[in-house]
């Protein structure tokens, strides 16, 4: 089944654009931009950007507006609505700095350059059988309440999770099982990771570093491991 992208009429239609957006959208061809902020604010409705739109960016955008070569930096925004990229591909590399995420961003089997998150919020993360040919970083003090499942996912970079607060209480909090990570994967000074961590299967390129990082189960198995490893650990 063909997969229909919004047009930006079609979105400019469907709600009126926030401060935060138009300046997303701003200049077409500038490479790099987004919506930076002094401090987050959850209450103010000026600083919400729409998943919608940073995928219909990601996806191409339209002859008026395009990504350059430095992809897209969100800074200090909430992301309202669902960042829904399943089954696409960009070249593009994506930055989000002090976001607030109102949903599960899902970027289930898409194919996508590099993901950088630093600090802010997240409700949980889907990267099921998702390529990525740069690295992932979570790291500054990301706090993320539900589930980072990337099962079956293939980096041809690093997978970086440094200075993150993971609660997911019962369920999972990082679910890796059968990943493929061709550099290292480092979950080193992560803090609190609250619910299993599921390595079964993994493969890991080059070195797996656990170091400073503190794993409570929360009454089940805190780590599970059945890694494959072509470096060390």
């Amino acid at each position: 089944m063909a997969f229909y992208k919004l047009t930006l009429d079609e979105i400019l239609d469907a709600w009126e654009l926030t401060s935060a957006e138009q300046v997303l959208l701003g200049d077409p061809r500038s490479g790099a931009r987004g919506f930076a902020s002094a401090g987050f604010d959850k209450e103010n409705n000026d600083i919400e950007i729409d998943g919608a739109l940073i995928r219909f960016l990601l996806l191409g955008g339209d002859e008026h507006h395009q990504l350059g070569s430095d992809g897209v930096l969100i800074s200090g925004a909430k992301i309202t609505g669902i960042l829904d990229f399943e089954g696409r591909a960009t070249s593009s590399e994506i930055f989000f700095f002090g976001c607030q995420f109102e949903n599960i961003p899902i970027f289930k089997k898409s194919r996508i350059a590099a993901l950088t998150m630093s600090g802010g919020e997240l409700l949980g993360f889907c990267g099921v059988e998702m390529m990525m040919n740069g690295p992932f970083r979570l790291h500054g003090g990301v706090w993320v309440t539900g589930m980072v499942d990337m099962s079956c996912a293939k980096l041809n970079g690093m997978l970086e999770f440094a200075h993150c607060m993971f609660t997911a209480g019962e369920q999972d909090a990082l679910q890796f099982e059968e990943i493929e990570v061709a550099g290292d994967m480092s979950l080193s000074e992560a803090g609190v990771i609250k619910g299993r961590t599921n390595l079964r299967g993994a493969v890991i390129g080059e070195k797996l570093d656990f170091n400073h990082s503190s794993f409570n189960g929360m009454g089940s198995d805190a780590l599970i491991c059945g890694v494959y490893m072509s470096g060390v650990m």
